[in-house]
């Protein structure tokens, strides 16, 4: 079985554990940034205990006024528009009704293709043919 060790923290005089290392029997591994002197008693919820290098020091929590936080004021709500009303267009004459303009982009794309569908083609075809198909696409659909 492992031996241990007290040994107590430097920055708060708490007890820590050192285990004796299992390749050189008497030597013990510290934590980091302890000691093996043992700090004087204290009461932690009053007082504060570290190590200067020599010897502890104990010290006492500074009292605070009051009560120094505050919850901060909640931000005001933000008021939510109205939505528009909603457009009838049911009384309309499908006449009047603006047709949405598709120009050449919109039909060369559909002509195309979806983007695997041009690499099928190029490598089914050869990258020359992809070329002499999109010119063909260009005049059928030309810049308006």
């Amino acid at each position: 079985m492992a031996k241990s060790k007290k040994v107590w923290a430097v920055d708060n005089g708490f007890e820590e554990i050192a285990w004796e290392s299992p390749l050189e029997p008497g030597v013990f591994h510290m934590p980091a940034n302890t000691v093996e002197t043992k700090p004087p008693k204290f009461d932690p919820s009053k007082k504060t205990c570290q190590w200067d290098g020599a010897k502890w020091v104990v010290t006492d929590i500074p009292k605070v006024a009051g009560n120094t936080l505050e919850q901060p004021p909640l931000p005001e709500k933000p008021a939510i528009p109205e939505p528009p009303p909603a457009e009838n267009h049911a009384h309309e004459d499908p006449e009047e009704i603006e047709k949405p303009v598709i120009d050449y982009r919109y039909k060369r794309e559909g002509e195309y293709g979806q983007p695997w569908q041009q690499i099928e083609f190029i490598t089914e075809n050869g990258l020359e043919a992809w070329q002499a198909r999109v010119a063909e696409i260009k005049k059928k659909y030309p810049k308006e």
